[in-house]
């Protein structure tokens, strides 16, 4: 923890013995950032710090730097540094993605009940790398990346964040196409300063059902909302500031040509500014 050694062979003989004591590894404040050159493999494991004084500067430009497998992995009360920033950013100008293709946290296709709990992911290509089952995301923030969370080929069942920040991104959170979660939650939080807040396109088939609630989207460039057909949509509770805004589009349904299976919208009590 002195800022400048690699210590990602401590973290993985941490996450070994935590991992044959079924126990959780604990990673304390410091006043320099610990340094990860290599990928951690998070086994059906914790790693638990204590908020961001716990920062892991990571030294790897591709793959991953925290992989999420096996029964009920998680992460808590971590800040992650990517590789495209010195020091925590403020601002876009502190940042630079361009030789960057590093996933922050990726949960991955065989992990069952996978956990975020106040974990704050900066300058990364992607902060969060959906691939399999998540059972909560909670109380983190993906900033400054080119994807704060993407929905990877794959994935199903449901998704749900809770008090979630997506700040300065490409992409606050996106699907891709061959994605066939059938429902995602966004309960509270904030996408702010983003290109595309929220970008859920169509499942390759069946259909979807997508909850928003509580969210402020605030000075994002293009579409704060973005669905495709095949979706029902709600957005309760939400606000919609269009400082900033390029296209001025809030919410943007793709019907794409349905009729029988276009969107089913409801919105309540939300307000456009």
């Amino acid at each position: 923890g002195d800022g400048v050694s690699d210590d990602g062979a401590a973290f993985q003989a941490a996450l070994a013995a935590a991992q044959a004591r079924s126990g959780v590894a604990y990673v304390p404040a410091s006043p320099n950032p610990y340094v990860i050159g290599a990928a951690l493999v998070l086994d059906g494991v914790g790693l638990v710090g204590d908020g961001p004084g716990s920062m892991l500067k990571l030294a790897l430009a591709s793959g991953f730097a925290l992989q999420l497998t096996g029964d009920t992995p998680r992460v808590a009360g971590l800040r992650l540094l990517g590789p495209g920033a010195n020091a925590w950013p403020q601002s876009a100008e502190e940042v630079d993605l361009g030789l960057v293709a590093l996933d922050g946290v990726q949960i991955a296709a065989g992990a069952r009940d996978a956990m975020l709990h106040r974990v704050e992911v900066a300058a990364c290509h992607t902060g969060l790398a959906i691939e399999g089952p998540a059972r909560s995301i909670v109380d983190c923030a993906f900033v400054f990346c080119v994807n704060g969370s993407e929905v990877r080929s794959g994935t199903a069942g449901s998704i749900h964040l809770a008090r979630t920040k997506f700040h300065a991104c490409s992409y606050g959170i996106r699907a891709e196409g061959g994605a066939l979660f059938d429902r995602a939650t966004l309960e509270g939080g904030e996408a702010s300063l983003c290109g595309r807040a929220i970008d859920l396109v169509a499942p390759g088939s069946g259909q979807r059902v997508v909850e928003i609630s509580d969210l402020r989207l605030s000075g994002n460039l293009d579409v704060d909302v973005r669905i495709g057909p095949r979706h029902t949509a709600a957005l309760r509770g939400c606000c919609i500031n269009a400082a900033g805004k390029r296209s001025g589009v809030g919410l943007e349904l793709l019907a794409s040509g349905e009729t029988d299976l276009a969107p089913g919208l409801i919105v309540e009590n939300t307000r456009a500014d």
